[in-house]
């Protein structure tokens, strides 16, 4: 009897692969092909954008970056929600978006049912360095 692997398995495994390669390849160089392996993990990245790297993207939230966008080093999006950045933005170094969250529960244990949140930054902004982006946001 062999192994099966689900298909959701083998595109989060393909996608931790090949956001492993962005992170080898960081720096302020291969912005090109870091954008063919991103779009390829799922990752929509417009034309000239520009992403650093390294980068960490939890297996299953959501991200897409617009066009002319730069992408400082350590950007994180955590949670399973989506993140969704517009074009022309500046993104900081070390900059973190949280797409998930608890509802507070009772005394026994504070952090209830999970939330799932989408986050959006809209065209032309830009969010300075450590900026950690939380909830149900827009940034205009």
């Amino acid at each position: 009897m062999g192994v099966t692997l689900m298909p959701s398995l083998i595109s989060k495994l393909l996608r931790m692969i090949l956001i492993s390669l962005v992170n080898l390849l960081s720096g302020t160089h291969f912005f090109a092909f870091k954008r063919v392996l991103l779009n390829a993990a799922g990752i929509r990245v417009g034309s000239r954008s520009k992403v650093v790297g390294p980068i960490h993207i939890s297996t299953v939230a959501q991200l897409s970056i617009g066009s002319d966008v730069w992408v400082g080093r350590n950007l994180c999006v955590e949670g399973d929600g989506v993140v969704s950045i517009g074009n022309r933005v500046d993104i900081a170094p070390h900059c973190v978006f949280s797409t998930g969250g608890h509802e507070i529960g009772p005394s026994v244990r504070r952090a209830g049912t999970g939330i799932i949140f989408s986050q959006s930054v809209e065209d032309g902004c830009w969010l300075g360095i450590r900026c950690t982006v939380l909830n149900e946001t827009i940034i205009e």
